[in-house]
């Protein structure tokens, strides 16, 4: 989906442009007008039928509640939250850098040691959120930024839900990204910290093999082949990944 054409103001700040676009909102890079930095602004896609407009809505304010209550060096946190014109808005630190699924895109495989110190960038997010009890449930390279100084951080917590409060989606209402969801979810729906890990595993997997491990023609073939195929070791696409490393990561993609 093509960027939405960019509002000129949001409250105090000042739109500069679309950073990217997606079904649940837009992304602007921003000028704090009171405080003089950049700042990234998250708002809802808007129209559609009204059910589905509320929906993104509550969305919108899950995220707000979700990721304001975490703080963390690995995580972009939020800055603010507001209202304009009945539209909530999310403030963000804007992170200079590449997103991981760009890097992996240029660079195909990356070194192992550099993959394994994303990997821990990673791995020190998700166990901070899931320290308060949040799991993020779309971990994925696109949801990763590299800093200029090589630091990974996670963003993007709009699907993330509160472990306490996980209940069994539909098979037809699995929500994530398929190639990164765990056969455990797949199979009963219900989202757990573990899948998190799972997602984890994949990532480093991309990283040091230079693809995904599962790719397929459509959803239904990437969700059939994950649940029930066994991934094969990073090494088998990648000779200079050692044994470590195999075993590391199939240990994240055990069932």
């Amino acid at each position: 989906m093509p960027p939405a054409a960019s509002p000129r103001k949001i409250n105090r700040f000042e739109i500069q442009r679309a950073l990217g676009s997606g079904a649940q909102g837009t992304v602007y890079l921003a000028r704090d007008t009171r405080l003089g930095r950049q700042v990234a602004i998250k708002t809802p896609s808007v129209g559609g039928k009204a059910a589905e407009h509320r929906r993104r809505l509550d969305a919108l304010l899950a995220e707000a509640r979700t990721v304001g209550g975490l703080s963390h060096p690995n995580v972009v946190p939020l800055f603010d939250a507001g209202e304009e014109n009945e539209l909530p808005f999310l403030v963000f630190e804007y992170v200079e850098g590449t997103v991981l699924s760009e890097q992996i895109r240029h660079e195909r495989k990356l070194p192992a040691r550099r993959a394994v110190a994303i990997a821990i960038d990673l791995l020190a997010a998700i166990g901070y959120a899931h320290g308060k009890g949040v799991v993020h449930r779309d971990i994925k390279p696109g949801n990763i930024m590299l800093t200029a100084d090589g630091t990974a951080r996670v963003m993007d917590f709009g699907i993330a839900q509160h472990a306490a409060e996980a209940t069994a989606d539909a098979p037809d209402g699995l929500r994530g990204t398929p190639g990164y969801l765990a056969p455990e979810y797949i199979d009963s729906g219900v989202y757990t910290p573990q899948c998190d890990l799972f997602a984890a595993g994949m990532v480093l997997y991309e990283m040091l093999a230079g693809r995904a491990a599962i790719s397929g023609r459509n959803v239904f073939e990437i969700l059939h082949r994950t649940a029930n195929e066994k991934i094969p070791p990073p090494s088998s696409l990648s000779p200079e990944v050692d044994d470590i490393l195999d075993e590391l990561v199939l240990t994240a993609l055990a069932p």
